[in-house]
């Protein structure tokens, strides 16, 4: 997970990926990236499982991660 926080968010941002979403597997938070710019995301925010997770390009695919049998 530290690889996808903090080598792969700054890259995919500098690149212009609108959202990036990293689900660490001890934790079962999300980590949720939008607003890419040259310097990273602008916006981040940790998720809980229990959130409803709506990605921006197809809000129809939202998921809780509590709703999956994860364990």
């Amino acid at each position: 997970i530290s690889r996808d926080l903090k080598i792969k968010a700054p890259l995919y941002a500098r690149f212009g990926v609108r959202e990036y979403w990293v689900s660490d597997a001890e934790t079962h938070e999300t980590h949720i990236h939008r607003d890419p710019g040259p310097e990273g995301y602008g916006d981040v925010r940790i998720a809980p499982r229990t959130d409803l997770l709506t990605p921006l390009l197809v809000p129809s695919l939202a998921v809780r991660l509590s709703d999956l049998r994860l364990d």
